[in-house]
């Protein structure tokens, strides 16, 4: 390396060349069944990813802004709630609640993690939120319901689980994971005396595939895994629009669908067989260098995979 050389801050055009071969071959498998959307191809990286995350189920959509979006409004987010997340997450976080119709709110994050903090959360839900009459939970100062809880697994490091779960439990709210940034993130439970994966702890959770993840798509592409089989047949029914069966050719098309359709595109997740090798790899290398982070100051319990 001469002086002159520079580092790329993202290089996305080496992790492609390594694939070249294995994504030629996919495209040209799309080219001769027309397999542009949905289709067996898809269908199979589902079935591998919701195994791989330790999830029942995965559906996948077209971006992560969608998958998280989608995963609010199927697990029941109405106009007008509130759902709690942290302030320290990209902005499609945020985004994805307003489209949901849903107000967000925020509580802090540990200053060891930079994840959502329980503690924080805990005097939200108590000094923040009321319940009414019916035992619903609301803001004392908008007087909205507040539903959900996202927290966000930031730069691949899972939040404390455990109690945010807890604290759900408590208050009747469902959790949805923002696992955009955390592919094949683990974390130990000890509840549970066991590892478990991101996407597998929540009511439902999201994925995105952007090029720049550590299993990046030739293009957008996202998730929501879920082990909630209503949550999947919800998502399931707004991504595919089904005919009403009968042989009059005016009739029209019949959705049924709890929300806009998003769906996943072949070619977006066309890295072959090879898939599991690209975030493997990755996560190694995010576990590598929050090691060297983190241990000088502070000994973690959050895992990646390696």
């Amino acid at each position: 390396m001469t002086r002159n050389d520079k580092i790329p801050l993202l290089d996305l055009v080496t992790p492609h060349l390594e694939l070249e071969e294995d994504l030629f071959a996919v495209f040209r498998t799309l080219l001769k069944t027309a397999g542009f959307i949905g289709g067996p191809m898809v269908e199979g990286f589902e079935r591998e990813f919701a195994q791989f995350c330790g999830a029942e189920h995965c559906i996948g959509v077209g971006n992560g802004t969608d998958a998280l979006r989608l995963a609010l409004v199927a697990a029941g987010v109405q106009p007008g709630d509130t759902v709690v997340t942290v302030p320290n997450t990209f902005i499609a976080t945020t985004e994805a609640i307003s489209q949901a119709g849903a107000r967000p709110d925020f509580v802090d994050v540990e200053e060891r993690t930079y994840n959502m903090d329980a503690r924080k959360l805990h005097e939200y839900l108590e000094m923040q939120c009321r319940l009414d009459w019916t035992g619903k939970l609301l803001n004392r100062k908008t007087r909205s319901p507040v539903t959900a809880i996202v927290p966000v697994h930031l730069y691949g490091q899972m939040a404390d689980m455990d109690p945010i779960l807890e604290l759900a439990e408590r208050y009747n709210l469902f959790v949805v994971e923002d696992a955009c940034q955390a592919h094949g993130a683990e974390y130990f439970s000890s509840k549970e005396k066991r590892r478990r994966k991101a996407g597998s702890m929540g009511r439902a959770a999201a994925f995105s595939f952007y090029p720049g993840k550590n299993l990046g798509a030739c293009g957008e592409a996202g998730a929501v895994t879920t082990d909630d089989e209503k949550i999947a047949l919800c998502r399931r029914k707004s991504i595919i629009t089904t005919w009403r069966g009968t042989t009059a050719a005016w009739m029209p098309y019949r959705q049924e669908s709890c929300g806009p359709s998003s769906p996943i595109w072949p070619s977006g997740i066309a890295k072959g067989a090879k898939w599991p090798l690209v975030i493997i790899s990755c996560s190694s290398r995010w576990q590598r260098l929050l090691c060297r982070l983190t241990s000088p100051l502070h000994p973690t319990r959050f895992t990646t995979s390696t």
